[in-house]
């Protein structure tokens, strides 16, 4: 039986939606293995993006927390507070 459960997770200003699909795909045999789709969205923003993890039951928590670091590293590249080792060197020389 597939089940989905949502959460909002936030970092910095924006608000993501990660959606957990349990139960995405179950081989049907002897031992066969029972996977789960997770999905993080951003939320009413200019930008677009999506990314999505297939996991099995043991996986689960570590995946979220992937999910999490790749919402964290795209919002980092994107929203312009994160310095270039390009620009902290022209600071330093006196650009504005």
């Amino acid at each position: 039986m597939r089940t989905t459960l949502t959460k909002e997770y936030s970092y910095k200003e924006y608000t993501f939606t990660i959606t957990a699909n349990l139960n995405y795909s179950v081989e049907r045999q002897m031992n066969g293995k029972t996977l789960h789709l997770l999905t993080g969205r951003i939320k009413d923003s200019i930008w677009s993006f999506s990314t999505q993890i297939t996991c099995e039951s043991a996986d689960l928590e570590a995946s979220i927390t992937k999910i999490q670091e790749r919402i964290n590293t795209f919002v980092d590249a994107n929203d312009g507070t994160t310095k270039s080792e390009e620009q902290t060197l022209l600071e330093t020389l006196g650009f504005n």
